[in-house]
């Protein structure tokens, strides 16, 4: 499963299944190379993967312990650096941009989903309002817009969203596919702010 490309497009970053074990991937320049964090199980069951790549093949993602608890990651250099977004009980790492900020989910104790940003070692959190799960796919690369991609879910569904996160408080534009039944969620954002994503028809079916 592909699930981010470079803003170059040199590269793919994801996760595939083989003998029951997830393993996560980099592919550049035609060359294939699998990463799996030892601090995570090994063999069957075990799940490691890649959700997000920048230009400067920096990857993030996670791993799942033996206890269903995910571990956010960085990958530079074939090296893992754990991240850990203060009182996140289960946390993903779902993005990272040019400059090296990443984005991703993080589980509260509460039970609440929300999405976070690290800058610098400097970590900010994003809930839509009302919101019980507020899902970070991507961002866009440039340097000043603070755009962020992703999907919330409240009482009326599950809705794709555009975030940007500046001045005084963050501002949230929703997205609704017109022909969906309840379910839009929003994956990526290129540098020119052109969107992708997915939804489910009145009949069930899943449209890109």
């Amino acid at each position: 499963i592909i699930c981010s490309v470079d803003p170059s497009g040199r590269s793919l970053a994801g996760y595939f299944i083989k003998d029951g074990a997830m393993t996560g991937f980099i592919r550049t320049r035609g060359l294939w190379t699998e990463y799996r964090d030892e601090d995570g199980p090994k063999g069957e069951g075990s799940v490691n993967k890649l959700l997000g790549v920048n230009d400067n093949l920096i990857a993030v993602g996670f791993f799942k312990d033996t206890n269903g608890i995910n571990h956010a990651f960085e990958l530079a250099n074939r090296r893992f650096v754990n991240i850990k977004p203060p009182n996140g009980v289960s946390v993903e790492a779902s993005a990272v941009s040019l400059a090296g900020n990443v984005a991703g989910n993080e589980t509260l104790r509460s039970g609440q989903v929300v999405g976070w940003l690290e800058r610098s070692g400097d970590y900010k959190t994003f809930a839509h309002p009302g919101a019980s799960k507020t899902t970070i796919y991507g961002m866009s690369d440039g340097i000043a817009d603070n755009l962020f991609v992703g999907s919330y879910i409240n009482g009326k569904g599950t809705h794709g969203f555009v975030l940007r996160n500046g001045g005084a408080a963050p501002l949230w534009q929703t997205i609704d596919e017109p022909k969906a039944h309840g379910v839009t969620v929003v994956t990526g954002m290129n540098n020119h702010h052109e969107i992708v994503g997915w939804y489910i028809d009145i009949y069930g079916h899943n449209h890109a």
